[in-house]
């Protein structure tokens, strides 16, 4: 058994959970929020709603009892948002998004990843914010070097411009996105398949209704 199995994997019965706690009441304080991150980000990545459910909580135990370890409680909070975004807790996921975007060290990522529940919950009163984060904090992803980052930007950004009846920017937006998917190296010379975008069908059948409008 490897050293680290304790605070990785999906597995979370009642053996492995005590397990974990008391392996992480050993270990030294200042690892402490480290562990409990990993083992969250590990079982939100999960296929069983369960263990995503536990892995949120160890994730706001993150934030909750760590707040002095600003990075990892920072990270916490966007995982935690992106993990309750996916399972439609649009509100929640807001609320960590806007928690990442407001630590001491901000998450830049959380800008796209809020701009993403603004559109997706359709919160019309919220759209200026969701294109000033777009446009501001996260327009470095905008010029990202993986495609998959690029790709995320693109597609948020044709949504949110389709919605506020700016078909022009969002046909060449979604252009972009397109173009994005059509990448098959990264710019990592080692690791070409690193970092590239992918989509499902039906987002590819909407950017290419909206690349055509």
């Amino acid at each position: 058994m490897a050293a680290d199995d304790w605070y990785r994997g999906t597995d979370w019965t009642a053996e492995v959970q005590e397990h974990f706690e008391n392996k992480l009441g050993r270990a030294r304080r200042a690892n402490r929020a480290q562990y409990l991150r990993i083992k969250g980000v590990e079982l939100v990545a999960s296929p069983d709603p369960a263990a995503r459910r536990a892995g949120r909580d160890l994730l706001r135990r993150v934030v909750a009892e760590y707040p002095s370890d600003v990075l990892q409680a920072t990270w916490a909070h966007y995982d935690l948002a992106a993990s309750l975004a996916e399972d439609g807790d649009l509100d929640e996921a807001a609320e960590h998004y806007s928690a990442a975007l407001a630590a001491d060290r901000p998450d830049r990522s959380a800008a796209v990843g809020l701009a993403e529940v603004i559109v997706q919950a359709r919160w019309e009163h919220r759209y200026e914010e969701a294109l000033n984060l777009l446009v501001g904090v996260g327009s470095e992803d905008a010029r990202a070097p993986l495609p998959a980052v690029r790709f995320r930007w693109n597609l948020v950004a044709a949504r949110l411009a389709e919605r506020l009846g700016k078909r022009d920017d969002a046909r060449e937006l979604a252009g972009l996105a397109l173009r994005c998917l059509d990448e098959t190296q990264s710019p990592f010379r080692r690791h070409r398949s690193v970092g590239l975008a992918t989509a499902d069908p039906r987002t590819r059948r909407e950017l290419k209704k909206l690349a055509k409008k």
